[in-house]
């Protein structure tokens, strides 16, 4: 009976100091960085970084961090534009974390740990995106696609390097998807330009008919042969030819015979 239950505590006892050993080390993934706590303190200066290391069990605390480039997606962001138009649209924010932020945002931002991080994220996108797609119309935010992502990433690249410290790479509009009222008015506009170009071109075709009834047809000029053309010939005088005199005249001082 003795010898049982010295058994059993020796297994218990194997059990602790093996899940003390196993929880006395951390590793770090070769994207990511991390920091340490000590009973709720921070205790490195800088980030740790990829590789194995070594921590007080139930005393320490490793709290990692993906530094590797990464994009945060907003999936359904509705805005309104500057005639007051809804828009949903799907944006994308492709950046990285330098080392010197990985503390700063482990226990600077939020909670302690990389729990809040997302969140504050999401909160900065959507509002800076909110006030660029404010300043459009409707009308013209498909042509400026290319002009609103770069404005949206030079803001938020001054945004969050300021206030996280982060790295903005690129910023993209992936999809924009307008009101069911707004594409009924688009709609309404192609059609209604649409039937004046057809009015138009019948009042055309119109006039042009009539203007081809009252003139008559007009006659084709002959295609020229490259030769002179022959002149016209003179009318012939009206007036006989005078008869011509007798070749021989009477000779001056002979009387014709009586």
């Amino acid at each position: 009976m003795a010898s049982g239950r010295r058994t059993l505590a020796i297994i218990i006892a194997v059990a602790v100091v093996g899940a003390l050993v196993a929880n006395a080390f951390a590793i770090v993934d070769p994207t990511e960085m991390a920091g340490k706590r000590r009973l709720g303190q921070v205790v490195v200066d800088r980030p740790l970084g990829p590789g194995l290391h070594f921590k007080l069990p139930l005393i320490d605390e490793i709290d990692k961090l993906q530094v590797s480039l990464e994009t945060y997606k907003l999936d359904r962001l509705t805005i309104n534009t500057i005639d007051n138009q809804p828009i949903t649209i799907a944006v994308g924010l492709t950046y990285r974390i330098p080392a010197d932020a990985v503390l700063k945002l482990l226990y600077e931002v939020g909670r302690a740990g990389n729990v809040d991080i997302g969140d504050n994220f999401q909160r900065i996108i959507a509002d800076r995106t909110a006030k660029i797609f404010a300043q459009q119309n409707t009308t013209t935010i498909s042509e400026n696609r290319e002009r609103l992502s770069t404005a949206l990433k030079a803001l938020l690249s001054t945004d969050l390097g300021r206030l996280y410290g982060i790295e903005v790479v690129d910023f993209q509009i992936a999809g924009i998807n307008y009101s069911d009222s707004f594409r009924a008015s688009v709609e309404a506009a192609v059609k209604a330009k649409n039937e004046a170009v057809a009015a138009e071109n019948t009042v055309n075709r119109i006039r042009f008919e009539r203007s081809r009834r009252s003139h008559g047809p007009t006659a084709k000029p002959k295609p020229s042969s490259g030769l002179p053309m022959p002149t016209a010939r003179r009318r012939s005088s009206k007036r006989k030819a005078t008869p011509r005199r007798s070749a021989s005249k009477a000779s001056p001082g002979l009387t014709c015979c009586g």
